[in-house]
């Protein structure tokens, strides 16, 4: 409805409550464009059917409104929980009204946004459109927002948008600008965490959503996307990215299905000839446009690819398990506090923390740079305090800069940015000053900041010259003969109307004899200047032609019929006024938008800068002893702790027993197979060498005297007890399913962390019928292989001790030290030391745990003698074995046939073959052994 239209008056208006249910009733028993209900085959929930009639009858603002939701009704299905069942989420429709977003009719009462909100809900009677409404004000639009999005809706914005048809009659209409999803989320506000997203594309089985849900986050959002989305052409994406991404430089030709892509990123052309990577990136191009009504500016938008996790790749190999088991992003409780994350990141901005946050899971396989910029910036406090106090109250400058690229900020906020960007480039410069009185001639830091392109000129030529706020627009400064001949005339002329209604107050004042009188200005509507009276003047009366509009608690409001005239002058020209602000806020968007890549390079230097600060921070934090980690390069890792801590412990001031831990360094076996009591510290020892690796990785000093090792291709690790429930896998399943991970994923360049396999399943059964327990076979056969067809760095932790006495090469027994005191028969008193030490540990000492925690005296007089029984029938079993029995370990068995296929030709390699070859030999005393096996076997 435009500005210089009179106020609606409805037409054949429905006067009576039975008049107003009849109106609206083909919202009760909603059909969709084709006139189909929900119950009927190829019913469209996007779609509203509104009889013709009804719509003849419709106002100006209501044929707006519901013109808009005739093609934004129902857009979204969700399948939820394991049941293939199927639940509408709505898209709400918020329609901004001066100061008020407001909902009508479905969305105000049925679909609960009166509800969800708990505002006030105004009947059909009371509203001068006839339609059931509730409403929020700006101030509190960001939160009610968040609640309706929280809740399950999408929600539609609506506003008034000036008509640039200058032969168009109407000056501004109602159009849907936006539509907000969970999926679309970008205001700090209503972003609680990271959180998947899944699109899928509408023809999944039952049983594919059914994997789906269980393997995915019950956090995860699910969007079903429109029937044209799944429409794609490979080369009709190609054109559509290179229109996107125009050539201004000529290079050499490279063509993908008859279509020149050397304008493209590198990333994009890195995949440009992968069909399904391309169908994807047009999807997500689909739902994007549709969410922002038409606006999906690709090129602004940072283009990367993510590390497929190949042997290949340069980034160590981290899975969520071995996150998750090292306690890196969460701890156990899945809260922050006590994990690596939360111990290193002392970060002043959200850019910096994100960083750290990157560093610590998408770890590269040295970073040296790191390593060298940690120790320049050592004893830097004056580096580190002018940086942090000028960054902390600039709060999250990456989002920022974002938004504004993505021509998504306000003119208050933009105008904030760029005095930021400004402070940014004033940093910057007393950096770079203290960095040239450093002893370091080729300081990595210097080299980082001077990266950095200088911007101070553009941006002065922003702030200064082209942008001023002023009433919440964004106008040209400076000199008027710079301005456009549309907005100077415009900006003029509303200067005027304004001076003379001012002018015409005077004369109200002089010809009423009231002089308290004053305007008061309304927010919307045609009647924006309201003379206002206040109750204190009783001599004053209004003339008859004063319509009264309002009375307030000490206020009359009145509409004076001779200022109308100037009232609809003043919103024509407004009208035409914002048109070419508008016009001029795109064009400065725009002109930040081309040179943007140079902010987004200013932001990741500052981000990366605030995390080596946070690292080098910790590190000094060390105390003593700390060390510079040495890397050495070889094929196969290795490596060399001194004096090893865990880095939480040193942080926090506790005491905690140093180890010494060598694999493969030196001669040295490349597994410690590791065992001891319960409580001895088996697991934080292997959670310790972890973390201390993973810090090394990335650059930092280590808790140790001192650190040698190779860089590894990725940290493996199977520690602790736990099922999911959610992907129905029990504890056992959970232990074989990561330990299948291990078996094919390591690398004689990987560091595997096994604590307590095959826990899950030891039963005394099986021990009293075969000898062995189910536990301790898959223990001791993950063992074998992995030491004879895999050689990992392995620090392999179990209670089966039976499994250190057997004579393996290559493998060093050691056990975590307990004194024991023998109190008496039944009863030990144990002292932890903590202490690794070579040999193997006698008893798990699991009763004498259990007294420590607590269990009665009766409970662990019980289990005594059932140990002991147990005891005493596997020794009176084995006793009873045939000594005369020729017997040959299944390990040896499977050696030799490993051997005699690799030597008929069937191996994998002249290496691997070499390496098996020892590592048979090795495992065994003397030939003699080898050769009676072998004609045991009938070989």
């Amino acid at each position: 409805m435009g500005y210089t239209q009179a106020r609606a008056k409805v037409k054949h208006k429905p006067k009576t409550a039975e008049e107003l249910k009849e109106f609206w009733r083909f919202l009760e028993v909603m059909r969709d464009g084709e006139g189909r209900t929900p119950d009927q085959d190829l019913y469209n929930p996007s779609t509203l059917f509104i009889p013709e009639d009804i719509k003849e009858r419709f106002t100006s603002f209501q044929k707006q409104v519901f013109d808009i939701k005739a093609t934004n009704n129902d857009v979204v299905r969700m399948a939820l929980d394991f049941e293939i069942r199927r639940l509408m989420w709505h898209q709400l429709l918020l329609v901004h009204k001066g100061l008020f977003w407001e909902m009508y009719e479905n969305d105000a009462k049925q679909r609960m946004g009166h509800a969800v909100l708990g505002v006030q809900l105004i009947s059909r009677e009371r509203n001068t459109f006839c339609m059931d409404s509730c409403g929020i004000h700006e101030s509190t639009f960001t939160e009610n927002v968040g609640k309706l999005l929280g809740a399950g809706y999408k929600v539609g914005l609506v506003e008034e948008l000036p008509n640039r048809n200058k032969s168009s009659k109407v000056l501004a209409s109602r159009r849907l600008t936006r539509i907000l999803s969970r999926g679309t989320l970008d205001a700090p506000e209503w972003l609680e965490d990271d959180r998947e997203s899944y699109c899928p594309q509408g023809n999944l089985s039952d049983a594919v959503v059914r994997f789906l849900k269980s393997a995915l986050s019950p956090r995860c959002v699910w969007t079903t996307l429109p029937p044209e989305a799944h429409r794609f052409e490979h080369a009709e994406m190609l054109r559509t990215l290179v229109k996107k991404f125009p050539c201004d430089n000529p290079t050499i030709p490279a063509y993908v299905l008859g279509v020149d892509i050397s304008s493209l990123p590198n990333q994009l052309q890195h995949v440009a000839h992968r069909s399904l990577v391309m169908e994807s990136l047009s999807i997500l191009k689909s739902y994007v446009q549709r969410l922002y009504v038409g606006s999906c500016n690709i090129e602004r938008y940072r283009v990367e690819l993510l590390d497929d996790g190949s042997r290949e790749s340069k980034a160590v190999r981290l899975d969520p398990q071995s996150i998750a088991h090292l306690e890196i992003l969460l701890n156990s409780s899945q809260t922050s506090e006590g994990s690596l994350r939360e111990l290193i990141d002392h970060c002043c901005t959200a850019a910096g923390s994100f960083s750290c946050s990157y560093a610590l899971s998408a770890i590269q396989q040295i970073s040296l740079d790191r390593l060298n910029a940690i120790e320049e910036l050592w004893m830097e406090d004056s580096f580190k305090d002018c940086y942090r106090k000028t960054m902390k109250p600039l709060g999250d400058l990456e989002r920022r800069v974002g938004a504004a690229r993505c021509k998504r900020i306000s003119i208050k906020d933009f105008r904030h940015l760029l005095s930021d960007l400004l402070r940014v480039e004033d940093l910057i410069d007393r950096l770079l000053k203290i960095c040239r009185g450093w002893e370091s001639a080729t300081s990595v830091i210097q080299q980082c900041l001077l990266s950095v392109p200088p911007s101070r000129p553009f941006l002065l030529n922003l702030l200064r010259d082209y942008l001023e706020h002023e009433n919440g627009i964004a106008i040209p400064d400076g000199d008027e003969t710079r301005w456009e001949d549309d907005f100077g005339h415009w900006y003029n002329e509303v200067k005027q109307i304004e001076l003379a209604l001012d002018a015409r107050l005077k004369r109200l004042r002089r010809d009423s004899g009231c002089l308290s009188l004053s305007y008061y200005h309304q927010p919307a509507g045609d009647d924006i200047y309201l003379v206002e009276a206040p109750d204190s003047e009783i001599a004053f009366t209004p003339p008859d032609n004063w319509e009264r509009c309002a009375d307030e608690t000490h206020y009359n409001r009145f509409a004076v019929p001779s200022l109308k005239k100037d009232i609809r002058a003043l919103l024509h020209a407004r009208t035409q006024l914002d048109s070419s602000t508008r016009a001029f806020w795109e064009a400065l968007m725009e002109t930040f938008s081309n040179l943007a890549d140079n902010f987004v390079l200013v932001v990741n230097v500052l981000s990366e800068l605030d995390c080596l600060i946070s690292m080098s921070a910790v590190s000094s934090s060390l105390g003593t002893p700390v060390c510079r980690p040495q890397f050495i390069d070889s094929e196969d890792a290795s490596m060399m702790f001194t004096n090893l801590s865990h880095i939480q412990f040193r942080l926090r001031g506790e005491n905690f027993v140093a180890n010494d831990i060598s694999l493969g360094d030196g001669g040295e076996p490349r597994i410690i197979l590791l065992t001891g009591a319960n409580m001895s510290g088996k697991s934080t020892l292997l959670r310790t060498v972890g973390v201390t690796v993973l810090l090394a990785q990335i650059g930092m000093y280590l808790p140790a005297t001192a650190a040698r090792l190779c860089p590894i291709d990725g940290i493996f690790t199977r520690i602790g007890a736990y099922d999911a429930i959610a992907r129905k896998q029990s504890t056992f399943n959970v232990e074989m399913s990561e330990t299948a991970r291990i078996l094919q994923g390591v690398t004689t360049k990987s560091l595997a962390l096994i604590d307590e396999l095959g826990r899950g399943t030891s039963t005394f059964v099986g021990a009293v019928l075969c000898g062995k327990l189910d536990g301790l076979a898959i223990a001791e056969a993950s063992l074998h292989f992995l030491s004879t067809y895999r050689f990992p760095l392995l620090i392999f932790s179990t209670h089966h001790s039976a499994m250190a006495y057997q004579p393996q090469a290559g493998i060093r027994p050691m056990y975590m030290r307990v004194d024991v005191d023998y109190l008496s028969s039944s009863f030990l008193q144990l002292k932890f030391i903590h202490q690794l030490t070579d040999g193997v540990a006698e008893d798990s000492l699991g009763i004498a745990c259990a007294q420590l925690a607590g269990l009665p005296s009766t409970i662990l007089e019980r289990a005594s003698k059932i140990s002991q029984e147990y005891r005493n029938q596997m020794r009176h079993y084995l006793d009873r074995k045939q000594p005369h029995v020729p017997w040959v370990s299944v390990d040896l068995q499977h050696d030799l046939s490993a051997l005699f296929d690799m030597a008929e030709g069937r191996a994998e390699g002249l290496t691997s073959f070499q390496r098996t070859i020892g590592a048979i030999i090795r495992r065994y005393d003397t030939a003699a052994t080898v050769a009676a096996s072998v004609r045991y076997m009938g070989v």
